[in-house]
């Protein structure tokens, strides 16, 4: 399979360039030895749309303070598309989210970063038979079906798709709730 490149021509090389054969091993390494990308588990790997990622990032939120430290200690693994990466870019850069980086000192370049430093950039996800009203949501829940994985959203198209998602190995979780110690959505 080719590899597909994002657009940022500053983005780390694992984000520059995602194939699927490397995509699995770089998650395996940085996830550590319960990340199996074709495990059917969705203890392990969660995936986080833009908002969710904005409020555990930048705003902080204290409902989802959980899944930041979960991540960071490497209880949940949380995978996403170098398209992911792109939209964070560019919602990043929106005239109304000047002002909350500003007041928190950071820029969207620190939120950027972590999402680099957390993120583990896996290959973009085969379209799912589940289609959302919202096309901007399709990617995280083609990701999340693709590797039976946890999704993090608030978003009501996503939502509604929660109970369809279920046979498909994926549990929808609203952004701020707890993670528990297992992280098993379920």
């Amino acid at each position: 399979m080719s590899a597909r490149s994002v657009t940022d021509p500053a983005a780390p090389a694992e984000w520059a360039s995602v194939d699927v054969a490397r995509a699995g091993a770089v998650a395996g390494r940085t996830c550590g030895s319960a990340f199996r990308p074709d495990a059917r588990r969705t203890d392990a790997l969660v995936v986080l749309d833009t908002n969710c990622v904005l409020d555990a990032w930048l705003f902080e939120d204290p409902h989802v303070a959980a899944l930041p430290h979960a991540i960071r200690t490497r209880h949940i693994c949380w995978i996403a598309t170098p398209a992911m990466r792109s939209e964070l870019m560019r919602v990043l850069g929106y005239p109304a989210l000047t002002r909350p980086l500003a007041a928190r000192g950071l820029t969207a370049e620190s939120v950027l970063g972590a999402f680099d430093r957390w993120a583990q950039p896996v290959a973009p996800a085969r379209a799912s038979a589940l289609r959302c009203t919202d096309p901007d949501d399709q990617m995280f829940i083609d990701l999340a079906v693709q590797w039976h994985a946890a999704l993090f959203s608030r978003d009501r198209a996503v939502r509604a798709l929660a109970q369809r998602l279920r046979p498909e190995g994926v549990r929808v979780w609203p952004a701020g709730a707890d993670v528990p110690s297992g992280a098993h959505p379920g």
